[in-house]
């Protein structure tokens, strides 16, 4: 069983660090260096699932792969402090008007559209003749739906008070529907 997880290990430290390396050479034929770095950590990912599992195995592999890469170019990072010129700062007057702009935008599109999302979803979920357990899956898919598409529709009209009357008047509509 050690000896599925010892292959695993050495043949995707292996296939990373081939791949690594092929990639820092520059001007230079390295196909092969490319297919033999490529089939070392396929052939990892087959020692990990024979190791831990399909499931877990390929896990493990989806996770060490990127790990072992990191651990390289963390190695090969330069250590130079970067230059960096100073400009000089603009400043930029934000009015009160933006500022009530921005945040009504995001208020309107987050609570309210979810609101008004949900009551909807209800509506439409109870109109269908379906199980209750369905009802309620197709309420929450329409839900996550529903509030993406009118978030969008806020945030993309130039009148964020005509789309605040338009989704207080769907949600009050669709809450009296569901009253009675």
């Amino acid at each position: 069983m050690f000896i599925f997880l010892g292959a695993a290990l050495a043949t995707n430290v292996a296939g990373v660090s081939i791949l690594f390396y092929s990639w820092k050479q520059r001007h230079k034929s390295t196909v092969t260096l490319n297919v033999v770095g490529g089939c070392l950590v396929i052939m990892a990912c087959v020692f990990w699932s024979e190791w831990a599992g399909a499931e877990y195995g390929s896990v493990y592999w989806l996770m060490i792969s990127p790990l072992i890469a990191w651990l390289w170019v963390v190695q090969n990072r330069q250590r130079k402090l970067a230059v960096i010129n100073a400009k000089p700062y603009a400043s930029t007057k934000i009015s009160i008007h933006q500022i009530w702009q921005v945040i009504s935008t995001l208020l309107v599109a987050g609570p309210v559209a979810c609101m008004a999302s949900g009551s909807l979803s209800l509506v439409l979920a109870r109109c269908l003749s379906v199980s209750e357990a369905n009802q309620f899956v197709l309420a929450v898919f329409l839900l996550i739906i529903g509030w993406s598409l009118m978030s969008f529709w806020v945030v993309a009209t130039a009148r964020v008070l005509r789309a605040l009357g338009v989704l207080i008047g769907v949600s009050v509509i669709c809450n009296v529907l569901l009253w009675f």
